[in-house]
């Protein structure tokens, strides 16, 4: 009888742990890390975003992305990303102004939440294929829907080469971004799996 119920045990593990982690990774995929990813063309102007709804209470940012097919060094120039020289200090492009400049207005039930300017933030996001510059940020709350407005108050046409593209992404804790949670929980999944399948052996 002993046996009987160790054998159950380590089958119910078992079923726990794939079916935790299947159930896990289902609900991280539906999550919205991306809500807005749209093409810009950095012409002066206005640009209004569909409205768009987040369903994660989390940090995002608001931020232009480029690809690198403008050479790196001159990309970051002309995005004004704030990047650290040899000497530790931040460095910037004398012989290249930055042509990103855009305020915006972020607005849920025509309330405004957040606002804010490019000359606010220069921090940048360097990719393996693109490059992205910041606007802004605001703390989104699931279940809320929100329009973003973006005027572009710059020239940013030396930015088309890159193919630009507005942005609005989540920005979480990095305990709680989805490939670490991801592997969090297929190192628990194992585990269980483990224990189950010791217990199973000692149970023949």
């Amino acid at each position: 009888m002993r046996r009987k119920k160790t054998g159950l045990a380590g089958f119910t593990l078992i079923f726990l742990g794939i079916g935790a982690y299947g159930t896990s990774v289902a609900w991280l995929k539906t999550r919205t890390m991306a809500p807005v990813n749209i093409p810009i063309s950095m012409a002066i102007g206005h640009i209004r975003t569909r409205e768009f709804k987040v369903n994660v209470d989390m940090p995002y940012t608001i931020d232009i992305e480029v690809q690198k097919t403008i050479p790196i060094q001159t990309l970051n120039c002309l995005l004004g990303t704030r990047v650290v020289g040899s000497s530790g200090t931040f460095e910037d492009c004398p012989d290249q102004p930055p042509v990103i400049k855009a305020s915006w207005l972020l607005t849920s039930d025509g309330q405004t939440v957040a606002k804010g300017s490019s000359d606010d933030h220069r921090y940048g996001d360097w990719m393996k294929d693109s490059v992205s510059r910041e606007l802004g940020n605001f703390q989104g709350q699931s279940g809320r829907r929100y329009v973003l407005d973006v005027n572009v108050l710059a020239d940013g046409s030396a930015l088309a080469l890159g193919t630009p593209r507005l942005r609005v992404k989540a920005d979480p804790d990095p305990f709680w971004a989805p490939p670490f949670l991801s592997f969090a929980l297929l190192g628990v999944m194992i585990m269980l799996v483990l224990l189950g399948s010791i217990s199973i052996f000692f149970a023949l």
